[in-house]
């Protein structure tokens, strides 16, 4: 067993997950998102001081018990002995949660049956877009990221009660628009729960130069774009506002 080395811990639950679960860190990422707030983890810049023992983890989780552990990164999908970190925390019999792009849709596919929560961050709805933000050549992400999708449905419908997830896109106005919102729309079904984040102008984005100038959505538009979003499914939400 090897298990990926942890760069992050944030002791309280994030956004969207409705159970105590902290979550732990990633290291690196094959996109490169302007608006990421991540950007230390997703280009991989964190040092050997600062890795998370894993027995700090291990001795909250024993003094607080949650009932769910997220892996979020970075792009924790990324690493193929993820695994091996799962499987850790199963034994102590938590809840896995896992933040994912999807574009490594094949690994998801073998993951999900020790998965019990999804958070699928859907950046935008156009290919040219996603084969700009890969750094890796002709990988045909959108497509994967459909698939992910797909898989992630197929898995809750079998499921049922036993696995949640959900689907995120952040409203970054250079790749999502209204026209997104429809394009989006059409591949979710009436019952999924969607979530459209406010894009956040913080001073540790991903690319500073890119992100300079660029404005969130006007609190109008937001409720625009969500009106928009529930013509497809009743469980679209705004978040960050």
């Amino acid at each position: 067993m090897s298990i990926p080395k942890i760069y992050g811990f944030n002791k309280t639950s994030e956004a969207g997950v409705k159970v105590f679960a902290p979550s732990v860190f990633i290291q690196g990422c094959n996109l490169q998102c302007p608006f990421c707030f991540n950007s230390v983890l997703a280009k991989s810049q964190m040092k050997k001081e600062d890795e998370v023992p894993l027995s700090k983890v291990d001795n909250f989780i024993k003094d607080h018990k949650p009932e769910m552990i997220m892996i979020s990164g970075g792009e924790p999908l990324m690493l193929k002995n993820l695994e091996d970190l799962v499987d850790h925390f199963r034994i102590q019999r938590l809840k896995i949660g896992l933040s994912t792009h999807g574009i490594f849709s094949d690994r998801l596919f073998d993951l999900l049956p020790k998965l019990d929560y999804v958070a699928l961050d859907v950046k935008s709805s156009n290919h040219e877009t996603y084969k700009f933000l890969d750094l890796i050549n002709d990988n045909n992400s959108f497509a994967k990221v459909k698939t992910s999708h797909q898989y992630i449905r197929d898995h809750k419908a079998m499921m049922g009660y036993k696995f949640d997830y959900e689907v995120r896109t952040t409203l970054y106005p250079p790749y999502v628009n209204m026209q997104t919102i429809h394009d989006l729309g059409q591949i979710m079904n009436k019952k999924e729960r969607w979530v459209l984040q406010q894009y956040r102008p913080t001073k540790k984005l991903y690319d500073m130069k890119v992100t300079k100038g660029v404005e969130p959505y006007d609190w109008d538009t937001l409720q625009e774009m969500l009106a928009v979003a529930r013509t497809y499914t009743k469980e679209a939400h705004l978040r960050y506002v």
